[in-house]
């Protein structure tokens, strides 16, 4: 590179970077100087005032004139500032960071660094200067941030333990709707509740929605009983346990009932009605006084323990019946619950066998789907068993159907069986089954407007349909459809 004294000589190129003129590189430095956002404070060896960028006195609001040209020392002693970094840079050679206090109350955060010259003193003290009062400011919106963090955090944790309580309830009905926002009401507190509903209706989900969202299930556990599936001999020593000895048989060191294991939390007594009167007893004794006495044993064992109970019998007629005991009534039904069959809420129909479909289907690794026309069915149909029966239904389907559309012959008779009615009284059995035949090939033909493709609708070979058409006395052509004789 050549020599030249001129000031506006190229400086050359480094790594093959252009420099351009001193001039072009002293314009640009200063403007980084004057741009930055932070303020920047430079002295001398000796502490004497060189730059001071216009930021800085937007920071401390002391006017520049007051400062350049001076001794840092001078300014201290005047007031301007509370205290000197620069000397303590100069005493340690090092950066350091300290908070100072300007003239006009403000804090500021200062932190200077030393610059050294070719024999290793310190030539220059570079400070650069941040408001306190903008950090604090950051600070509490970080904070706020932080709360706002935790608040949502707390949300998505309640919806999403909501989401997890009710995963097994599919409620589009406003009725199972309500019944819901009912359920969760009283998860919150300690009461009593006695679910009813017909059989295969989801008395057992709302019963788990109720304990999963109640305090109960920090430490507690959910235990149900099926109070009609234990023989009556075996049910008193399940529910409150027995003493050793307490009969042949019984274990060594006595064993503790599900009452007691359910100690904290909550227990679902199913079929409640079914509990003989006998025990009706004891467990009234578990309300009133919240304590149980194990089978053959005289010592009381306190417990604590939630009780949800449910039936799909008339309790009230039971009690007039003399069957089951009236304040035991009153205890168990302190809130009732009922949940609506699926007949009266044939909005929830397509979700749920929306979802079980895709359920089975994962399960059995099928890819199976419904023709509009089970839906349809699906709509018609009264489900006396309710939702088991349609969870059911569909599992049946999903692994006895060979083809991946399930059709309205795929469906078990009930379903196709027409209202009573309807039906003619002289009618038999197979004259019915004829005449759903009849009308399952007769829609088919219509439909697809040939044997081939009816058959494979009908899931038959083309042959067996040709039969059966005969066998009907269908008359069909392929071009125009079908009729009968």
């Amino acid at each position: 590179m050549e020599s030249n004294n001129n000031n506006s000589t190229i400086l050359g190129q480094v790594n093959g970077q252009q420099f351009g003129t001193i001039e072009e590189l002293a314009a640009e430095l200063h403007a980084i100087f004057q741009t930055s956002y932070d303020g920047i404070y430079m002295t001398d060896a000796n502490g004497k005032t060189l730059r001071v960028n216009s930021a800085y006195q937007r920071v401390t609001g002391i006017p520049l004139e007051k400062l350049i040209g001076r001794n840092i020392k001078d300014i201290v002693e005047e007031g301007l500032i509370s205290e000197s970094i620069t000397f303590k840079i100069l005493q340690e050679g090092k950066a350091l960071t300290i908070k100072q206090t300007v003239s006009n109350g403000k804090e500021i955060l200062v932190t200077g660094s030393p610059i050294f010259n070719d024999k290793g003193e310190i030539s220059r003290v570079v400070t650069n200067v941040r408001d306190m009062s903008e950090l604090r400011e950051l600070e509490k919106k970080l904070e706020h941030t932080l709360e706002l963090k935790a608040h949502f955090e707390r949300e998505i944790s309640q919806l999403k333990k909501k989401y997890e309580g009710r995963s097994d309830i599919i409620a589009q009905s406003q009725s199972m709707s309500n019944v819901i926002e009912l359920a969760e009401r009283l998860a919150k507190v300690d009461t009593t509740v006695l679910i009813l509903g017909e059989s295969g209706v989801g008395k057992e989900l709302v019963a788990q929605l109720i304990h999963k969202d109640s305090p109960r299930a920090k430490e507690g556990t959910f235990i149900k009983v099926n109070c009609g599936a234990i023989p009556a001999e075996l049910l008193e020593s399940e529910l409150f346990g027995y003493e050793e000895g307490a009969f042949s048989g019984a274990r060594k060191g006595g064993k503790a009932g599900l009452f007691e294991i359910a100690d904290k939390g909550t227990i679902f007594l199913d079929e409640i009605a079914d509990l003989p009167l006998n025990l009706q007893v004891k467990l009234l004794r578990v309300l009133q006084e919240g304590e149980l006495t194990r089978l053959g044993g005289t010592k009381p064992v306190t417990i604590d323990v939630r009780l949800v109970s449910a039936t799909n019998k008339d309790l009230a007629k039971m009690v007039k019946d003399k069957l089951f005991r009236e304040d035991l009534y009153y205890r168990l039904n302190v809130v009732p619950l009922v949940i609506p069959p699926l007949r009266e809420r044939k909005e929830d129909i397509f979700p749920i066998t929306a979802s079980y479909l895709r359920h089975f289907n994962a399960k059995y690794k099928t890819d199976k789907i419904l023709a509009p026309e089970v839906i349809d069915t699906f709509y018609q149909y009264e489900w006396p068993g309710n939702i088991r029966e349609l969870v059911n239904t569909l599992e049946r389907l999903v692994v006895t159907v060979a083809q991946d559309v399930i059709r309205v012959d795929h469906l078990p008779l009930q379903f196709l069986s027409k209202p009573q009615d309807e039906l003619k009284k002289s009618q038999s059995l197979p004259a019915m089954v004829a005449e759903l035949q009849e009308t399952l090939i007769l829609n088919a033909l219509k439909e697809q407007r040939s044997t081939r493709k009816a058959a494979r609708v009908l899931g038959i070979s083309q042959s067996a349909l040709m039969k059966k058409i005969k066998k009907y006395g269908i008359v069909y052509e392929e071009s125009w459809g079908s009729s009968r004789i």
